[in-house]
């Protein structure tokens, strides 16, 4: 489910600026390794080429220090809680993703700047959200993702950016499997 998000997400920044966020490349995990072949032999990437790098995952620390060393926009994608809910042998379950889109600023950013930095990144936000719709007939957890979301100003101090965020959940029925795992068990 998390590799999903990260392969969709991953075709919208220059195909460089996501190659880049495998630091450790020399990884012993051939699942690293695949994944790292698999993004560099895609034939889409750069679907909104003002995106120069990829930022994933849900480590605050880890996040500010690869955010730290980035200049120009950058695509954020992290998640967030998962929760079920079960009655009658059923199960409905929801999971929270962000995406933004954002800008790195520095202590010369004038006013006039951030205005420019943030109407850039709101057109692409909105662009995402646009191809991201469209694109639920070949990605088919796409259509998940609820109808209801928002969209936020992403001003946050630590990471010295500015820009925009959506909000939304993707839902479904039993998406991780649990009756599946009940069955095995003989507790359905």
């Amino acid at each position: 489910m998390i590799i999903d998000i990260f392969k969709y997400y991953a075709g919208f920044p220059k195909q460089d600026g996501v190659t880049s966020l495998f630091v450790s490349g020399r990884s012993e995990n051939n699942t690293y390794k695949q994944l790292l072949q698999e993004l560099q032999e895609s034939a889409i990437h750069s679907r909104l080429p003002e995106i120069d790098h990829y930022v994933f995952g849900g480590s605050y620390e880890a996040v500010k220090t690869y955010i730290d060393n980035l200049s120009g926009i950058y695509l954020f994608v992290e998640f967030g809680e998962f929760s079920s809910t079960r009655q009658r042998g059923s199960i409905h379950d929801t999971f929270r993703i962000a995406v933004t889109i954002a800008g790195k600023k520095n202590d010369q950013t004038d006013l006039v700047e951030l205005a420019l930095l943030s109407d850039q990144t709101l057109r692409l936000i909105h662009r995402l959200r646009v191809l991201q719709f469209t694109d639920q007939a070949k990605h088919p957890w796409l259509k998940e993702i609820s109808d209801q979301h928002s969209i936020h100003p992403f001003e946050f101090k630590d990471f010295d950016s500015t820009g925009w965020t959506i909000l939304f959940n993707r839902e479904g029925t039993d998406m991780l499997g649990l009756n599946d795992e009940l069955r095995k068990h003989n507790t359905f």
